[in-house]
């Protein structure tokens, strides 16, 4: 059968073929005015192109699955692109929907502490949730610009040395620590068969290209996980993705004690780095296995400085953007493990009352439930650091509070000061302020 070619009004033809099947050198007799029906070999009905506009198809059988290209999938369950599933599934309740990143104030964005000069021990200064050990030296800890080549995250956990160490030997070493409850990671399923894959992601600027460690350790069955990762440029941001496998040995207690802690590793002793790399997998703990392969020397010269920020901590195999949360969510979830009740020069502690001779009391409400029962934390100079004002009088000894009592467990805390003069009447109210400097008064839940 030889190509009929169908003129229209306008230039241009329409062009049918026969198929290659004898049994289908046919062209199919319309049922409607305008249609055109044709068979292929194995007598399927089909066109094979068409113009893109003024087109109606019925009875098209459902296609089940859709190949496009060499990497993408679509079927009924979602969309597969190179391996990564797309699913409804996924999108209401895995990786990439709720509030996924675990790390509080992961950009530094509060710091209630403030900047720290003169560090030389191991402890929580500048932005909050993020610790320090420190072996040697001198270091001041803030919440330092990140400049302009990293707009997203304006600020960053900066960590300069102000005077050398030398060397570590045996366990010394110089780390950055994030803690976290137990019960905030039981989605991790650890200890099961279902352990999830997890992923860290974070920049990082400093000024050497060395190679440090990320450390990855949980209490309960003493275990740990390693991964290194190298600054492969000075003095400019590089972003930083690791991806560890589950646990599934042991179980993370579910409550408000430490149930699993990150560290990033700047400086460390031989006792820490002779044994068998890690790489990624799950061990038993063992000094010798921590940090194989770190060749970091912070703190070794006054040059020496680490800027951390966009730190995000995850379910899942690939990093996803990263959560940005409020100042208000964030300082209210950092209050869970620190709060500040005064800060700077006559700021105002609370209300009270003398309720025997020579002692005041006051009571302060915390806006934010504790992670447990707070420590109080009293970083102030100078002879004189409280002023109590009862009525016209001024007292003003030099007297240091106490916390006598907790009540509400973790919500209200009862502050008692003593050595006030004799001229204090029971029952007479009044105002208890800081006096003499810029420090804080505050209370510590920190795990």
């Amino acid at each position: 059968m030889s190509k009929i070619r169908l003129f229209g009004a306008s230039s241009g033809y329409v062009e049918i073929a026969p198929a290659a099947a004898a049994s289908n050198n046919t062209l199919t007799a319309p049922s409607t005015v305008g249609e055109i029906i044709a068979k292929d070999a194995a007598g399927a009905i089909g066109v094979t192109s068409v113009h893109t506009t003024n087109i109606t198809a019925t009875g098209i059988a459902t296609i089940t699955t859709a190949k496009i290209g060499a990497g993408v999938t679509i079927s009924e369950s979602g969309i597969d692109a190179s391996g990564i599933g797309i699913t409804c599934a996924n999108i209401n309740g895995g990786a990439i929907s709720g509030r996924r990143n675990i790390v509080i104030n992961g950009k530094a964005l509060i710091n209630q502490r403030g900047d720290s000069t003169g560090n030389t021990s191991s402890g929580y200064y500048g932005p909050d949730r993020f610790e320090t050990t420190l072996y040697g030296g001198t270091y001041s800890h803030s919440s330092a610009a990140s400049g302009s080549t990293l707009p997203e995250f304006p600020r960053c956990f900066r960590i300069d040395c102000t005077s050398t160490a030398s060397a570590p030997s045996g366990s010394n070493e110089t780390k950055i620590k994030y803690h976290m409850e137990g019960q905030d990671v039981q989605h991790l399923q650890y200890g099961t068969s279902s352990a999830k894959t997890t992923t860290l992601s974070f920049y990082v600027r400093s000024n050497k290209t060395e190679t440090y460690t990320v450390w990855f350790y949980r209490p309960d069955g003493s275990r740990m996980n390693a991964v290194n990762f190298s600054v492969s440029a000075a003095n400019t941001w590089e972003k930083k993705v690791i991806t560890i496998v589950g646990d599934t040995t042991s179980a993370i207690a579910d409550d408000n004690t430490m149930g699993y802690k990150i560290e990033w590793i700047l400086a460390a002793g031989p006792s820490y780095t002779s044994g068998s790399a890690l790489n990624g997998t799950w061990g038993a703990l063992n000094s010798a296995n921590r940090y194989v392969g770190n060749t970091g020397t912070f703190g070794q010269s006054t040059d020496d400085y680490f800027d951390l920020t966009g730190v995000q901590y995850e379910v899942g195999s690939q990093a996803t953007e990263f959560e940005h949360r409020t100042a208000g969510d964030e300082l209210a979830l950092c209050q869970r493990y620190y709060q500040v009740l005064a800060t700077g020069d006559q700021a105002v502690i609370g209300n009270g009352f003398a309720f025997q001779t020579n002692r005041f009391q006051c009571n302060c409400h915390l806006p934010v439930e504790m992670r447990t029962v707070p420590s109080l934390d009293e970083q102030m100079t100078g002879g004189t650091k409280y002023r109590i004002n009862m009525g016209n009088s001024d007292q003003n000894t030099g007297i240091t509070p106490s916390l006598s009592s907790i009540i509400s467990n973790t919500r209200t805390i009862n502050l008692g000061w003593s050595s006030l003069g004799s001229n204090v009447t029971n029952g007479d109210g009044g105002q208890i302020r800081k006096q003499s400097d810029s420090g804080i008064l505050g209370v510590d839940a920190e795990l």
